[in-house]
């Protein structure tokens, strides 16, 4: 989700003022010439000019923690804990996750939980779902021998 969120400060007389942001508008010193030549080589006439930075929140990727502890980290919104020496059949494990910036970090996610349980892998074919998208009716073709099945749709539900 984005959010836009706008602060206000007040004063004790009531005043308000809107918040500013908060920019990184430092001018760091000139980079000199001869750190960036190598020896023998004539430097880069435009070297020793100033560079000029901003801040900057551009999203960089995802933290994934299991139990508290950092796992990984992800460009994608997605990650597959395949960690087969941490993971144990009917063990419990809660996950997390924080997006990491350039400058930053955001506070951890809401925790999700979920129990590790041994189900067979279904063979290519085996398993056929029509009409995909559905309105009101899916129908589920199998050629295996299935005992239980549970169906979530996209929300989770």
């Amino acid at each position: 989700m984005n959010w836009n969120i706008e602060g206000f400060v007040e004063t004790i007389d009531g005043i308000t003022t809107p918040l500013q942001p908060i920019v990184d508008n430092t001018v760091y010193a000139p980079v000199q010439a001869s750190a960036l030549a190598p020896a023998g080589y004539a430097a880069l006439p435009n070297a020793a000019l100033p560079m000029e930075v901003t801040g900057s929140r551009e999203l960089v990727g995802y933290n994934v923690f299991r139990d508290g502890e950092m796992i990984g980290s992800t460009e994608e919104t997605t990650y597959t804990d395949d960690d087969q020496d941490a993971l144990e059949v009917n063990g419990t494990y809660c996950y997390t996750v924080t997006a990491v910036y350039e400058d930053c970090e955001s506070p951890m996610s809401a925790e999700a939980c979920v129990t590790l349980v041994d189900a067979p892998v279904i063979g290519i074919g085996a398993l056929s779902i029509y009409p995909n998208p559905a309105n009101s009716s899916v129908n589920i073709e199998v050629t295996n021998d299935i005992s239980h099945m549970v169906v979530y749709n996209y929300l989770g539900s």
